[in-house]
């Protein structure tokens, strides 16, 4: 049992407020969940190994042998090596150790990237699919397999796993039409999905809710930047500080770090080139030290904000 609470177990104990007996029970408790944890380290470790050279013999078999495999075979290894991934997940998903718990989530990651790369031999071995339809598979089925995985443990992983097929499905539906789109209709849509991720988390509907609002604040302006390479470059960067500055306000008004991080790192990147944009290269220098400047102070203000209401939580 660890050292500083062996001392409170033993303080409790000489000030009447719980009796040897049951020192003695939370002793053994203790001693219990210790050795839990250190097996469950030891099985996260060896489990992280038995990954590692999983996956790189795969990529090497697929790089020397994929090619004289018939399409059955390719589906057969694809879904089985998932099958399994998956499985020894769920075989794992009891335990109470927390590293455990980590191996559990890094193997049902790799069980949904599994589940894309079966979608990807089906579309485009067996069934022949054109390149925008084969992405709209394989973006189906991760987005599909990795909200399952979400819906049964809540973690950062999965989450990260269902965007990703959110955000894929997204894209190939916008691709499909074989239209010739303007980048601020792609940056929309980044916009859009991430801003509904961030809401969702917000509202609790999608735990880890800071990596939810993490995850699609950081998409939504990712969107802005990548609308921003085409003819409505200035409107999509005077959204892109509309989104960072709203993040940074939601940061101050409540306990949000990540949320600052996120809306002040996007100050950052979009602002000077607004400032370059709509100043040119006469003022924009100037103009940016100017700006970065103010950025900096309202940094510093909100880091205080956020600090005093973690207090205040606390």
């Amino acid at each position: 049992m660890d050292r500083r609470l062996q001392q409170h177990v033993d303080a409790w104990v000489a000030a009447d407020l719980i009796s040897a007996d049951q020192a003695a029970r939370i002793e053994e408790h203790e001693r219990r969940w210790d050795g839990q944890g250190s097996r469950g380290g030891v099985a996260e470790a060896v489990g992280y190994v038995g990954a590692v050279l999983a996956v790189s013999s795969v990529l090497l078999f697929i790089g020397e042998l994929w090619d004289t495999v018939a399409v059955a075979g390719r589906l057969a290894l694809s879904g089985l090596l998932t099958v399994a991934v998956l499985g020894a997940g769920g075989a794992l998903r009891s335990s109470p150790a927390a590293s455990v718990q980590r191996l559990v989530s890094v193997l049902w990651f790799l069980g949904v990237a599994g589940t894309g790369w079966v979608a990807w031999v089906l579309a485009d071995d067996a069934l022949g699919l054109r390149d925008v339809d084969r992405a709209l598979l394989v973006a189906g089925c991760v987005a599909l397999a990795g909200g399952t995985v979400h819906l049964l443990r809540h973690r950062a992983l999965s989450q990260v796993a269902a965007l990703a097929g959110t955000v894929g499905v997204a894209l190939a539906l916008l691709d499909r039409p074989a239209l010739d789109l303007e980048p601020a209709w792609w940056g929309l849509t980044l916009l859009a999905v991430g801003g509904a991720w961030a809401v969702l988390g917000d509202g609790g509907w999608l735990r880890p809710r800071s990596v939810a609002e993490t995850a699609g604040a950081s998409l939504a302006l990712a969107g802005t930047q990548v609308g921003a390479f085409g003819e409505a470059r200035v409107a999509l960067l005077g959204l892109g500080v509309v989104v960072a500055a709203a993040l940074v306000w939601a940061a101050m008004t409540r306990d949000g770090t990540h949320l600052l991080a996120v809306g002040a790192l996007g100050l950052f990147v979009v602002v000077p080139q607004l400032v370059f944009e709509l100043f040119g290269d006469a003022i924009g220098a100037p103009a940016t030290l100017l700006v970065v400047g103010l950025l900096l102070v309202v940094l510093a203000v909100g880091l205080g904000r956020v600090r005093r209401e973690v207090g205040r939580d606390d």
